[in-house]
């Protein structure tokens, strides 16, 4: 996908953007760097792709200052608003691509979750340009899995997680120099969809990448109905995420 059509792509979820899946993950890594000190009130964070606040309105109440970079204009306004409607007033806004962004001051914590435009070296080093103190990273650890993959694959694409998961930047940073600590946090999921349900929110996804054609309608319909039993679909697994946290050299 281009630029445009990615940003495109964050602007149409930003109304229903949710961490509904990974919630208990999300509240057990703040625990632990709360734990672990890097979280106290007397520091400053920049959260870079903050979406509409998923980290930073838990974690305000623990820091003195977050700044939210996000490139999606819809993403900052649900975050926002919710800030208004809590009356939360150390969080602040930026609206700026990271691809372009130029880092202009130092932030005593770097933080990025689920971020793609940070998923890459170059990335990596440009966040310990932002911090003096901790950069914290978390991404998917998710090993392959789900009826999502596997419509992508009938559909000749090599679909996976593979690319996102923390041990890459991890080694990354080993080879560097740095010594960043790795932990996975991992939360099981179960839920039922009816078949027509799945179909419709697969065919969503899948839509923001191609056209939908017969084929492509007929492939997703097929792998669906063999993954069900009497019209409903059973969602049994395992979810991952892998959190860094580094000091900046």
């Amino acid at each position: 996908m281009s630029s445009s059509d990615m940003k495109d792509c964050w602007e149409s979820a930003s109304c229903t953007y949710t961490d509904r899946w990974y919630k208990g993950m999300k509240d057990n890594i703040i625990s632990h760097l709360i734990d672990n000190r890097i979280l106290e009130n007397t520091k400053t964070m920049v959260d870079i792709g903050s979406g509409p606040g998923t980290y930073a309105i838990p974690m305000c109440q623990h820091v003195k200052m977050i700044t939210c970079l996000d490139a999606s204009h819809g993403m900052l306004s649900r975050l926002n608003d919710d800030c208004k409607n809590q009356s939360i007033t150390n969080i602040i806004t930026e609206e700026a691509d990271w691809d372009e962004y130029v880092p202009k001051k130092k932030y005593d914590i770097a933080f990025s979750s689920l971020c793609p435009p940070v998923n890459s070296p170059e990335s990596i080093l440009k966040m310990e340009e932002c911090a003096k103190e901790n950069c914290v990273y978390v991404s998917s650890a998710n090993i392959n899995t789900g009826i999502h993959i596997k419509i992508w694959n009938e559909l000749g694409k090599d679909y996976s997680y593979h690319g996102y998961n923390t041990k890459y930047p991890y080694m990354f940073l080993s080879e560097v120099g740095r010594e960043p600590a790795l932990k996975i946090f991992t939360e099981h999921i179960s839920y039922e969809t009816s078949v027509e349900e799945t179909i419709e929110k697969e065919s969503r996804l899948i839509s923001k990448y191609r056209n939908i054609d017969e084929n492509v309608g007929r492939t997703i319909r097929d792998i669906v109905e063999s993954h069900s039993e009497n019209g409903v679909v059973r969602t049994d697994e395992e979810l991952r995420l892998g959190l860094l946290i580094w000091k900046p050299v």
